[in-house]
Order: C-alpha cells, then structure tokens, then sequence
C-alpha cells in the first residue's frame, strides 16, 4: 500500500512555477568560460564544444563539454558531471582544475578519454541557486525529463558507454565526506577514498540519517524501485544507461572551499586510476590483461 501510495503521488506532478524577479545574480559565468577557452587553446588535446543552449533572461548559456582526447587508441572513457546544482561551487572548481590538469598530463594515469560537463546549470550558477529557471532539480529530473538540461544530458548520451561516470556534488547538512556508488559491488576504491580522507584529517559522514561510514551503496534494486516510483537521479540514469561503475562524491559545504576541492580531486584521482588508467606493462613487454 505504502508503494503504491508513493507511486500514485509520483503521477501527480505539479506545475513548475518559474522564478520571478526576487533572484539575483552573484556570479558570472565569464571566468569559467576564460578558463574553458584557455585549456582548449593550451592543449591538442583538449577540445571546448557546447551540446545545447540554455535560455535565460538576457541571453542564452551554452552548455559546455570539454572533450579530452589524447590520441591513443583503445582507451577506457571517463565522464565527469558538475554544477548540477549552481548552489554548489567545488564541483565546478574541481572539473576546472582536473580540465587544467589534462594540458600538460603526466605519466600513464593521464591516459583516458574523457567528457567533462563542468557546468550542468548555467541559470543556476550565475544566481546561486540549486534548482533551474523553472524551480526544477535537474538531479531529479531522469524520469519525466521535464527541465531542458536533463533533455539535453539524455540527448547526449546517446549511444554512449563509460567505463567510469564521476557525479561532482556538495551537501549542506552533511557534516562529513562521503562516497555514493551506484549498482555496484566492488567497494574498495571507494574504501580507499574514504581511507585517504581520513588520513589527510577530513571528517567521515555519519550523521544518524545518514551513512555510518562515508559509504553509501545503492543497490541495483533499489535503482529498479526508485526508477518504478518515478524519481532517478542523473547517477542512476547514468548507471542504467552508459556506465558500469558510477560514483557520486559528496563533500560537505562546512568545509573551506579550498578543502573541498582537494577531496573531490583526490577522488578522482583515485577513481581514474582504479577504473580508467592503462594497465602496466607485463615483464615480458606485452600487456596484463
């Protein structure tokens, strides 16, 4: 009874009502832009396209993808997804820098192809507002696809496999660090994650709402019944449609910004190098498989 309360509540969607005149702006998108333009210019590799326009008052917002292509075949491919949330700036400050990072790569944890969405909502960015012009969650939106960035993310996957989907993101009530897997088995690079935070000094989520650990697991059908009531995240979408292995890294907004950049990169560091870097080279000179 209790489901098929909250599914028949799922069908009853309400009207989004847009945002009026009380938001502000507080930020510009123009630095992120310069940056984005820098690396492009700075590296063969590194290319700046945008997959779609996001209107809002005054002009529209491009949607920006940095593609990152190192030129050797057979890589592993990586996606990585910020600013879902413009209310959530380390996000966006960490794909900058790991897009900064890939101009002048070094060693072979640097080989990976790459996509990296480092502004999901532009409107919401440049007002400080988690939620899109027309007051929808575009993290919750993979299901009735009613806001124009989930259509346009959907639009783009298309056809698309990862090896590895990293979803960037902060929490306001958390007072600690944690790691979200998605359908997934394996722990242990999430377990390492937590492990060097811990070390480095961070605190541990574990609220009593929340996780014990800093590891919270989503279980495949946990995906299935939250996809059957009606409300599937980005990460969930991206789990059933082009990854395998689908991380969301969560930090705290308590922290200094700079620390919190600093735990979202050492993540993805981790993560690159668990589930996307090359394989060393055997003795024999041929490859491990």
């Amino acid at each position: 009874m209790i489901l098929l309360s909250a599914f028949g509540c799922s069908l009853l969607r309400s009207t989004p009502t847009p945002f009026g005149e009380e938001v502000r702006v507080v930020r510009s998108l123009e630095p992120i832009q310069q940056r984005l333009e820098l690396a492009d210019w700075a590296s063969a590799s590194l290319l700046l396209t945008d997959i779609g326009r996001i209107e809002q008052p005054g002009e529209a917002a491009a949607f920006w993808r940095m593609v990152y292509r190192p030129f050797v075949p057979d890589l592993r491919r990586v996606l990585i997804v910020a600013g879902v949330h413009g209310n959530e700036a380390a996000g966006v400050e960490s794909a900058l820098a790991t897009i900064e990072q890939l101009i002048t790569p070094h060693g072979p944890g640097a080989l990976f192809d790459a996509d990296i969405l480092p502004v999901v909502n532009p409107w919401g960015w440049v007002h400080g507002l988690g939620r899109n012009p027309m007051r929808i969650d575009i993290d919750r939106d993979f299901r009735s696809f009613e806001s124009r960035e989930a259509r346009i993310i959907r639009r783009f996957l298309r056809d698309k496999r990862y090896d590895l989907v990293i979803d960037l993101r902060e929490d306001a009530e958390a007072t600690g660090f944690s790691v979200h897997l998605f359908g997934m088995d394996a722990t242990g690079a999430a377990e390492r994650i937590l492990a060097e935070a811990v070390a480095r000094g961070f605190p541990i989520e574990g609220r009593p709402a929340g996780p014990k650990s800093g590891l919270v697991s989503v279980s495949s059908w946990h995906l299935t019944l939250l996809e059957w009531l009606g409300s599937v995240s980005l990460p969930a979408y991206a789990r059933r449609q082009v990854a395998r292995s689908v991380y969301m890294i969560v930090t705290p907004t308590i922290l200094p910004l700079a620390d919190r950049v600093a735990l979202q990169r050492m993540a993805i560091e981790v993560l690159i190098t668990e589930h996307a870097a090359p394989p060393e080279p055997s003795p024999a000179g041929g490859r491990q498989p």
